[in-house]
């Protein structure tokens, strides 16, 4: 996993009068959140600009108060896709300005380092019933952009391109989640959870595929010319291409 070396942006210590220069929703956060909901179906945008205090800190202005905080809910979809979103933020945390990760459920936050290299990290967060840490109920991610970064527009997939990565078992990531999401949706194929791990299920159903494309090789393994097959499966590249895949 890449190590962060993004510096650490206290939104909370701005004073209200730059609430004046934030207001309005992030476009980084806009990119962040579209590109996330295209690679991961099922999670859903509960928002990102929100002129408020902070849940249980009467008179603290809320990260959304700047447009700086994107919350994304995974209710409905299996726990999965969020350790999947989370594990594929942090190691494009850099690229993406993502300065920090509210896990509410799992009762952690992760962030960025704070003036430093090497600081920063996972910390364990008391449960909270006003907030929603460590309770069930808790089933969104909370991601925070860094002032430098907050402006930054470009498409999810122009920042962390991986154009066309080799996919085998065991790969992880929103391209194997966008394939998974194709081969359900498009080619009624049975891959368990759309959660961004390859396994045998989704290796499975890529086969079934090739097999009933004609394709040349038939096998668990996604390369090279394999792509233009699931998009045209897909009927475009739309998908793929908000994942990454170029």
């Amino acid at each position: 996993m890449t190590v962060n070396t993004t510096l650490f942006t206290d939104w909370a210590r701005k004073p209200r009068e730059e609430l004046a220069k934030f207001n309005r929703s992030s476009p980084a956060l806009v990119s962040l959140r579209d590109g996330l909901i295209a690679a991961f179906p099922g999670v859903v945008s509960l928002g990102i600009h929100g002129v408020r205090d902070q849940r249980g800190a009467a008179g603290v202005l809320s990260v959304h108060a700047f447009g700086a905080a994107l919350d994304l809910s995974y209710r409905g979809v299996d726990r999965s896709r969020a350790d999947a979103i989370i594990v594929y933020v942090l190691d494009n945390s850099d690229e993406l300005d993502v300065q920090a990760i509210h896990d509410y459920q799992q009762a952690r936050i992760w962030r960025a380092v704070r003036g430093a290299p090497g600081t920063g990290g996972w910390r364990p967060q008391a449960p909270n019933p006003r907030t929603g840490m460590g309770q069930r109920w808790g089933d969104w991610l909370h991601f925070e952009v860094t002032e430098q970064g907050w402006s930054d527009g470009r498409p999810m997939r122009d920042k962390v391109t991986t154009t066309r990565p080799p996919v085998t078992i065991g790969a992880t990531g929103p391209h194997v989640a966008a394939v998974q999401a194709i081969l359900v949706e498009r080619a009624g194929q049975d891959v368990g959870p759309i959660d961004g791990w390859f396994g045998a299920r989704t290796a499975a159903g890529w086969r079934n595929v090739q097999a009933w494309c004609r394709w040349p090789r038939v096998d668990d393994d996604i390369i090279g010319d394999d792509w233009d097959l699931l998009a045209w499966v897909d009927k475009g590249w739309a998908r793929l291409n908000a994942a990454g895949v170029a």
